[in-house]
Formats: C-alpha cells, structure tokens, sequence
C-alpha cells in the first residue's frame, strides 16, 4: 500500500464513516464472475424457500403485504439472497441471520451481497448468515418502482441531470427546480397504485417479517448510510424485537425526515484538507498531484477547476467518451472522499494527468450514465435513482419552496462545506405551489416534486 494511503486518517461525520461498501448498490444484476439468475422464475411465498442462485449463493421471495394495515390489498414480493453460516443452525458457534443494508436509499442488498457477502462472512467467522434485501419497490424485489418505460428513457434522463453543479452556470438551480417537477409528472404517470407504500416505515415491518419467516423474534441488522436510517425506524417501531444492530455511518433522522438532508457534509472539508496533507506526507514518488504543502495542492487543484471551467476536456475511449468538465471533476474529486484508502491515489494520478491535459482517468472516477440502444423494454435496468427519490419524497415533510428560498438553502449551506453546490442540488426540488417559508431552521427541501 502506498505511503499516499496508510498515512490518511478519515474525517469524522458522515462522508467520513460512509464506506465503499454503499457504492456496491450501483452494480446491475451481473455478478463480478458473470454469472446471472433469473428473478423471474422465483415464486414469492410467505415462507422461505431457499434455492441455489449465482453458484455459491441461496436466494427467495418472501411475500408481504403492500399495506400492512390491509393485507388484502396487495402483495410485494422481496428478492432476499444470502451467504449460509459455515456452522449448522444446532451448532453453538451459528448466531443466526444478519441482514445487511448498504444505503442509498434505493440501495440494492442483493448486489451488495454478490460483491461482498463472503467478505461479511469472513469478518464475521461464519458464524451468520448473511442477508442481502432488496427493499420493497428495489432492484429485483416487486413491484419495482419505475418513472421510465425503458432503460433508454432513464439513460437519457439521467444524462439530462449533467452538469449538476448548481454553481456551474446561472440555469443550473432554475433547471432543476423544473426538472423536479417533470419527475413529479413521470412518477404519478407510471403509478400502478403501489408508490405510497414504498416508505422506511413499511420497509422495517418488512424486516421483521423476514426474521419472523426465518423463526426468530429479534433482528440481527447491520445498516450503512440510509441503512442507518432505517435501523432507528425498526428500533423505534419494535424495541422489543431487536437484537443485534450495528448504524454505520449515522444519518440525522430528524433532518432526514424534515426533508432538509442539510447536515450531512459537515466534515467534508476536513475529509478534503486530509487528502491534500496525505499527499504532501506520501511524497512526489507515492503522490503524482504533489506539492510540498497542502496550500499548495490545493491551490493547483483551484485551478484544475478553472481551466476546465473555462475549456472542458474531451474524453475519448471507444464506447465510453465525453467532457471532463467543471461539474465532472467537482464531482470526482467529491466521489473520492467516500472511499480514501481505495481513491485517494486513483484521484491524485486524475488529477496530475488532467494537469498535463489527459482527462481519461478522472473521467472514470465518475460513474456517469451511458446510453444504449437495443432491446431496452426488456433491460432490467437498475432503478436507485427511482425508488431512492421516492423514499425521499414519501419519508419527509411536504415541500413548497419557492426558487429563492431554495437558492437561500444552497447559499447557507456554502457556509460550512466548499462541495455544497453537489449535494444541494439533490435537495433543490419543489412542489408545484409556492408557499413561502421561513428560510433555513424551517426550510423543507425535498427531491421530487410530489403530487
């Protein structure tokens, strides 16, 4: 390991504690080996009917009831995978079932668990059984939430959200206030009458049918980010069934269902300034964006910023191309503060190839979406930002900012971390009404526009 990365420390806060484990929820349904499962042909049943999936995993569907307050009014169907104990369920060492959730929201515990599940189960000596989730509404469970027809659609959407720095031009804030409103449209349109019931709430009762499924009366849970979200949601509703639980990464839940998320970046400056001093401390050698101080690194990367920002960067690497430009690179160098040990060094060499004009490995820092066409009906596409927004909107409090107080937001938010205009933007949504409100403490920004 390079000097570059054994001598960084990470902040505190949230950026600081959020693990790379939450990215692995942005993987599609092919696992790292290639090897695929078909979802479809697993029955939803109210028992668990474990089958082999992915080689060396067990999968089912466990039946719930859409509205846990009238069971007769539908069912979802969730898509649970897991790594079996290396210890018999009679042997004194198993210590039963451990669900793991990796965030988002929208984040995806079967992939996470076809990333990592047998690095949990090494951790943790075999002695669990390790349990990914697909939420209600998520990835493979159904119904899934869905704003799109197809892949497509969502591809070219998603690329309509680029560049997404609210202070990289005017149009941005104004542009995404609208666009949050044309989301609104799209969710009510593709509503099958099932969206209402995609909330946190209903998400721990579903855990609690899984550990009751599995004939325990208590939860074993490990939550990261959003998962710690939903961890204080199941304690909160059942404290007498949990168990173990293990909040990862700790999500202010009054904020977080004040619909403000105005809190999380509080460390992210402290996380940057690291960055920079590791690099002076690994040295020219271990460090290709060195200086000799941290002012100094900091200073060229301030430059970076403007001479992209005045010319972007073409990218261009067969199927993959596009600019390297002011949104993008804000948006690597911010992607790199939720992993150091692994990114740390993969930025400074971005960094140090854009300073001598090669855009390419900043460019694939950022995990942008790419349009295809082809059978798009038929593509299972991932849909975190779908069911993510709609767990925003649903869990917090009704929103009717107008623009001004949603730019008020973003400028106090610039007050305590320089990456505000990343994370704002994902907050710089509204209702269609424009009810004023008192700026800041009672401010309620949501991320869709809901009907």
């Amino acid at each position: 390991m390079s000097k570059l990365l054994t001598v960084y420390a990470i902040g505190g806060g949230m950026l600081g504690l959020t693990l790379i484990l939450t990215v692995f929820a942005q993987c599609f349904w092919q696992t790292s080996q290639g090897d695929v499962f078909d979802w479809n042909s697993v029955e939803a049943t109210s028992t668990f009917r474990w089958q082999r999936c992915y080689k060396h995993y067990q999968c089912t569907r466990l039946k719930v009831p859409m509205n846990y307050t009238n069971p007769s009014s539908g069912w979802a169907g969730l898509a649970i995978i897991r790594v079996p104990s290396l210890f018999p369920t009679t042997s004194p060492s198993y210590q039963g079932p451990l669900i793991i959730n990796p965030g988002g929201p929208g984040g995806s515990g079967v992939s996470l668990i076809l990333r990592s599940g047998i690095h949990f189960s090494t951790i943790l000596d075999g002695r669990f059984d390790i349990i990914g989730l697909d939420p209600r509404g998520i990835g493979r469970s159904n119904p899934r939430v869905k704003f799109f027809r197809t892949y497509s659609e969502q591809a070219l959407w998603l690329d309509g959200e680029y560049p997404d720095a609210l202070n990289s031009s005017t149009q941005v804030l104004p542009r995404s206030i609208a666009r949050a409103q044309l989301m609104g449209h799209l969710a009510e349109d593709q509503d099958d009458g099932t969206l209402g019931h995609i909330t946190t709430e209903n998400i721990a009762r579903d855990m609690l049918s899984i550990a009751r499924a599995n004939g325990d009366d208590k939860l074993q849970y490990w939550g990261f980010s959003w998962g710690t979200i939903l961890g204080v949601v199941f304690a909160t509703l059942f404290p007498d069934h949990v168990g173990r639980m293990v909040l990862d990464g700790v999500i202010d839940a009054e904020d977080y269902y004040a619909t403000l998320w105005s809190n999380n970046l509080l460390d992210t400056n402290k996380t940057l300034q690291h960055f920079f001093q590791a690099c002076v401390d690994a040295g020219p050698t271990d460090c290709a964006f060195y200086a000799p101080n941290a002012t100094e690194i900091a200073y060229n990367l301030d430059r970076l910023y403007d001479v992209v920002k005045a010319q972007p960067v073409p990218v261009y690497q067969g199927r993959t191309y596009g600019l390297v430009d002011y949104s993008l690179l804000r948006r690597a160098v911010f992607t790199a503060l939720y992993s150091p040990f692994t990114m740390f060094e993969p930025l400074a060499q971005g960094l140090a190839d854009l300073q001598a004009g090669n855009g390419d490995a900043i460019y694939s820092l950022v995990n942008r979406p790419r349009f295809e066409c082809g059978d798009a009906e038929d593509y299972q596409y991932s849909n975190q930002y779908e069911s993510g927004t709609a767990l925003h909107c649903l869990d917090g409090d009704e929103v009717h900012d107008t623009p001004a107080e949603l730019r008020r937001f973003y400028e106090k938010m610039t007050e305590y971390t320089t990456l505000a205009e990343l994370w704002a933007v994902r907050m710089a949504r509204k209702n269609e009404e424009d009810t004023p409100n008192e700026v800041w403490g009672k401010d309620k920004l949501t991320t869709i526009a809901c009907q």
